[in-house]
């Protein structure tokens, strides 16, 4: 492993800085952090910070995936930034499938089926979708099996060449599994693997959002009221992670026996740890047929 690089500088030179971002905060010109495209974690965090490493967590099926590509869409297509996606759980085939059903709110079974029965006017918003995510700056890359230097050279090599400003990885289960293999188990990887992402955000000066699946055996209570405890066994994340939010789905949380289809839908995302801002939550709402997350009428709430 290298030795780091001094960071020292004068407080003067940091001082200087920091009245210049004020100046230019002041004049209108634009924060550098990458807005997400959903307002209220916008309003929480002021956006995906450079140098800064974002934790999205929750049990399997609630959508994280879904909510992180809704992110890159908005990042590439509407913000016109470079984004890398690193996704060893998901084939890049449902990757773009996933993408163009939600830009164009096409059912993503009807894409699948191989979009036989149609009308003429969703042939003429695929066109249009395909035609935006053909001309965005997305990049692929579901590899399995890469060790975390070479993920990391990739992604400077990527980097340098197209000067991305976001990399999303899912899922980090699957991105860390055989990279470290003189530890026992996952949860003595993740503490390095972490501290490689974090150093690697602030190397190259841009967000990386990582996603994380927790166990249900340590995940019940979650739902409900999501605490860092929460992790379980993955708890030392928190030692490296800028932000930690909790991805969860109301209907999951009914209790057996009742029915949960006045809650389909209804998610909440829920920030355990904030270095920008306040800790909260908000509500959204998931269209599962179209794997896109949208605003819910209800308000956020901070702490």
């Amino acid at each position: 492993m290298n030795a780091p690089k001094s960071q020292i500088v004068t407080i003067h030179d940091e001082i200087k800085q920091f009245c210049s971002w004020i100046e230019d905060m002041y004049a209108g010109q634009p924060d550098n952090a990458l807005k997400t495209g959903f307002k209220d974690l916008d309003d929480l965090t002021g956006g995906l910070h450079q140098g800064n490493l974002a934790i999205l967590a929750s049990l399997p099926g609630m959508g994280k995936t879904a909510f992180s590509l809704n992110i890159v869409e908005h990042v590439a297509i509407n913000l016109k930034q470079g984004v890398l996606i690193l996704s060893p759980e998901i084939s890049r085939r449902k990757i773009v499938e996933r993408l163009i059903s939600s830009r164009s709110r096409i059912l993503l079974r009807v894409l699948q089926a191989g979009f036989s029965d149609t009308t003429r006017a969703e042939w003429d918003q695929l066109c249009v979708t395909v035609t935006e995510l053909a001309d965005s700056p997305i990049f692929i890359d579901d590899s399995t099996g890469l060790k975390i230097d070479q993920i990391m050279a990739n992604v400077r090599t990527l980097k340098q060449q197209k000067d991305i400003q976001l990399v999303v990885i899912d899922c980090l289960h699957r991105l860390t599994r055989d990279s470290c293999p003189f530890f026992d188990s996952y949860q003595d990887e993740v503490p390095l693997i972490t501290w490689h992402l974090k150093a690697l955000a602030e190397e190259l000066d841009i967000p990386i959002l990582a996603l994380c699946q927790l166990n249900h055996t340590v995940a019940k209570n979650h739902l409900m009221n999501p605490h860092l405890n929460d992790l379980g066994p993955l708890i030392s994340i928190d030692h490296y992670a800028d932000i930690i939010m909790f991805l969860s789905r109301r209907e999951y949380s009914v209790k057996e026996g009742k029915d949960p289809k006045h809650l389909k839908g209804k998610s909440t995302v829920a920030l355990v740890k904030n270095r920008h801002g306040v800790n909260g939550s908000f509500g959204l709402h998931f269209l599962d047929l179209i794997t896109r997350f949208e605003k819910r009428r209800t308000s956020s709430t901070t702490s």
